[in-house]
């Protein structure tokens, strides 16, 4: 059984959206990475074991409120590492 961290991928979908309007940020590896895990250490997770778990947290995590909740969260992050990047 594996256990799986679906806000994991919810954070990176909305980096992805997110970065693909901006011009002004760095989007390399390291920062793309820092990005998440300024994001992922705010949000709380939502962990799953089994595909019909997976796939009752997704249809419940897809909810308009807590989609804005965190791309509100990525957007703070996508500022704060965009302010201090580490990569140089």
């Amino acid at each position: 059984m594996t256990i799986h961290n679906l806000r994991e991928e919810q954070v990176r979908g909305i980096l992805e959206e997110l970065l693909a309007t901006r011009t002004d940020v760095c989007k390399c590896d390291i920062c793309r990475a820092d990005m998440s895990v300024y994001a992922l250490n705010r949000v709380s997770p939502k962990y799953v074991a089994r595909s019909l778990g997976e796939t009752m947290a997704r249809l419940d995590s897809e909810q308009d409120q807590d989609r804005a909740q965190l791309a509100a969260q990525v957007a703070r992050a996508i500022k704060a590492v965009a302010a201090k990047p580490r990569h140089g």
